[in-house]
């Protein structure tokens, strides 16, 4: 759904599928963004400006394309990752910043300005001491940290590509904030929602989250505002 309402994209499977995107609430086809990717989108995305949509493609090719969509025109492309990829999503404070994450990782992108003209640059986020996840829940702070999802139930505190800090109820325990992958993370202003495997969806204050700040081990406890 474009940031709107006006408009939403539907992107299909199939030998070199298009993304349409239709006016709402008439339905009339509005744009068709052609040559994406090779057999199937898995995720689409407008920009929180509007201006702009990302798609990412599954297998063989995984690519993630930036389109000014209004225009049905390609900014940028590249390879997202040699695995799936669940999800692409735009930073919800600029056009210029990305996040893709599928099996086993999680990675930062930024459109840059270099001398041969504007590059997608990804990094790796380096999950270091923990253990691989795959990771579809991805949010941003204002500060620019991250924070995503895993498949164990805890939540993962990103700066840069590194981990900050690994969210779980007891430090001691690692018990897990839920049973489960966690498969969504909303910001909402004031509070991070998530949403597991478990059925439940959680709350948790955002300056928990926001200072969230490893000692000696990356566990950090916090506890639900409500669930």
């Amino acid at each position: 759904m474009h940031p709107t309402r006006k408009y939403f994209a539907v992107a299909e499977k199939g030998r070199f599928p298009n993304i349409y995107i239709y006016e709402y609430p008439t339905l009339k086809l509005y744009r068709i963004l052609k040559n994406g990717t090779e057999n199937l989108y898995s995720h689409i995305e407008f920009s929180n400006s509007g201006s702009k949509l990302a798609s990412v493609g599954g297998n063989p090719d995984y690519t993630i394309t930036v389109w000014e969509w209004i225009q049905e025109k390609v900014i940028l492309k590249a390879k997202a990752f040699s695995q799936e990829v669940y999800k692409v999503t735009f930073s919800p404070f600029t056009d210029d910043i990305l996040f893709t994450c599928g099996s086993g990782h999680i990675r930062f992108w930024k459109m840059a300005q270099t001398f041969t003209g504007l590059k997608l640059q990804g990094e790796i986020g380096k999950f270091g001491q923990l253990e691989l996840s795959d990771v579809t829940g991805v949010a941003e702070l204002p500060d620019g940290k991250v924070v995503c999802g895993s498949e164990y139930g805890t939540l993962i505190l990103w700066d840069g590509n590194l981990v900050k800090a690994h969210l779980v109820l007891d430090a001691h325990k690692k018990t897990p904030l839920h049973e489960g992958f966690i498969e969504v993370v909303m910001f909402d202003g004031e509070n991070f929602i998530t949403a597991g495997g478990d059925g439940y969806i959680k709350w948790w204050k955002f300056a928990d989250i926001d200072n969230a700040e490893a000692d000696e081990t990356l566990e950090v406890a916090i506890a639900p505002v409500r669930e």
